[in-house]
């Protein structure tokens, strides 16, 4: 019973178990459009990126996104996680997804490093080709009027797709992150509950001992 008044009192009683939400153009379900596609690839090959600015810290999860290969050949994208205010910079961290199928459906890619994102910086997640010579990819577009700001790497440079083009279709997830300094006033109960628990057992002693 101690035990559970304490963990009431410092907030907290376990682990979370599933990651929030952090940034989303998905519609309901994950739906996205099937038939608007952003293409990843060619000759030279062509990278998307997609921005997203976290609203608080939080320490990344899961990346997902929507793709289809544009032959019936398998392939597969890098999927890189940068941030820039303008543009994408130095990659924070990357992922190799295939198997990508001419059927477009939602990928997911799960964070190793964790790495903190911080509110109100600008990051970008960035499709590129495993194989320069492989087949396009299309990036599917969202289903839910997000424009948001994308840009296109071709011909060695970053050009912003403008700020009125249809978002590529993902989601952010991750743990917000919660600064480990206690309250003053978190303390204060946390002090009452333990003295609280220090008065109960002294009771129980001098009780055992008249007894």
């Amino acid at each position: 019973m101690g035990r559970l008044i304490l963990c009431l009192a410092l907030g907290f009683c376990g682990t979370r178990l599933f990651a929030d939400t952090i940034f989303s153009t998905f519609g309901p379900g994950q739906s996205f459009l099937v038939n608007g596609v952003w293409m990843v690839g060619g000759q030279p090959p062509a990278e998307i990126a997609a921005s997203f600015v976290p609203g608080e810290n939080f320490s990344l999860e899961t990346i997902d996104f929507a793709a289809v290969s544009l032959s019936r050949t398998l392939t597969g994208v890098d999927v890189t996680l940068a941030s820039g205010s303008s543009a994408p910079g130095a990659p924070i961290e990357s992922f190799d997804v295939s198997g990508i199928s001419g059927m477009a459906s939602v990928l997911r890619v799960d964070s190793t490093l964790h790495p903190q994102l911080d509110a109100g910086v600008t990051y970008w997640i960035v499709l590129s080709t495993l194989d320069p010579a492989g087949p396009l990819v299309g990036w599917n577009q969202n289903d839910q009027h997000v424009v948001g700001v994308s840009a296109r790497f071709d011909d060695g440079a970053w050009l912003a797709l403008g700020t009125e083009v249809l978002a590529p279709a993902f989601d952010v997830k991750g743990n917000p992150i919660v600064s480990s300094v206690v309250e003053p006033s978190t303390g204060v109960l946390v002090i009452f509950v333990i003295g609280l628990q220090v008065g109960v057992v002294a009771h129980r002693k001098r009780k055992m001992a008249r007894a």
